[in-house]
């Protein structure tokens, strides 16, 4: 029943926000990513959080609170994203879309052993899929299994019609292989919730329990690790960062060598989120207390 009424408000917004003049809605978004910092506790303590750990400050500091407050703005500005955007036509990521380093992918592809594309959950890396699927680019993502078929096909639709090629998360442990094999890119997260098999990292001033799946995946396959962020530049246009490929290496000491890829990876990513940090999403504990 709950998960309907959500279906059903998720269908209205997106009528209506997408008839809404762009700085309409996005003004609402500001309202609206403001009321979650001041009435939504658990999550504004895990942004504050994160962001004191990323810049190395205490979370008592102002501007923590203040980057942190701008996160839950610019997170309501990525929910507007999704309700505007759902069929963007190539026209769309022609006129309002810039990637820097697209180089890297192709490098990567003419190697013939796909590419392992990861990102923190920074800007709206959901449009940044689209974009390069626009593009002809074979780009698979991990996404989350929803119990409501009507808002699993609500969000995911837009997606396949991009032309991305989705994995269910329960779905993952046997298709990820196959799709580095057949040279494809693999686009996913690591700063997600629910880490199970993973290494503690340093993440700025602090340390964070990060998934090695990515580094793994490298080693196996010697599929090409490559950094990236879709960040907004504007209401209405975004820029694509990917960045230099991790340098991934077997030692024969399998622990370390995932250590330090996964470690590689971590500052990549940060090096690019500490650039646009009021972009960077995150609701769940993160960091660890020592």
């Amino acid at each position: 029943m709950r998960k309907g009424l959500v279906y059903r408000f998720a269908v209205a917004a997106r009528f209506f926000v997408a008839r809404l003049p762009a700085w309409v809605s996005y003004t609402l978004a500001i309202v609206i990513g403001d009321a979650i910092y001041l009435f939504w506790p658990r999550v504004r303590r895990n942004m504050i959080k994160a962001v004191a750990a990323l810049i190395d400050q205490p979370e008592k500091d102002r501007q923590v609170r203040k980057t942190a407050r701008r996160c839950l703005r610019n997170f309501a500005r990525y929910v507007v994203d999704t309700f505007r955007y759902p069929h963007p036509a190539p026209a769309f990521f022609e006129k309002n879309f810039k990637i820097i380093g697209k180089e890297y992918l192709d490098a990567a592809l003419a190697e013939g052993k796909g590419i392992i594309l990861v990102s923190f959950h920074l800007g709206n890396l959901d449009l940044g899929i689209k974009a390069l699927s626009s593009a002809g680019y074979p780009v698979n993502a991990i996404v989350e299994n929803w119990q409501s078929g009507q808002l699993d096909a609500f969000l995911q639709h837009p997606r396949e019609k991009a032309g991305a090629k989705l994995i269910k998360v329960k779905e993952a442990s046997t298709n990820l292989l196959a799709v580095l094999r057949k040279n494809e890119i693999l686009a996913l997260m690591i700063d997600s919730p629910n880490c199970v098999n993973g290494v503690k990292v340093k993440l700025g001033g602090k340390w964070a329990f990060l998934p090695t799946g990515p580094a793994i995946m490298a080693l196996r396959t010697g599929a090409r690790l490559i950094p990236c962020g879709l960040v907004r530049t504007s209401n209405t246009t975004f820029e694509g960062i990917i960045g230099q490929p991790i340098e991934v290496k077997a030692s024969g000491n399998l622990a370390e060598d995932l250590r330090l890829i996964t470690q590689s990876t971590t500052d990549a990513l940060v090096n690019i989120t500490t650039q646009f940090i009021d972009q960077w999403f995150i609701f769940h504990p993160l960091i660890i207390d020592e």
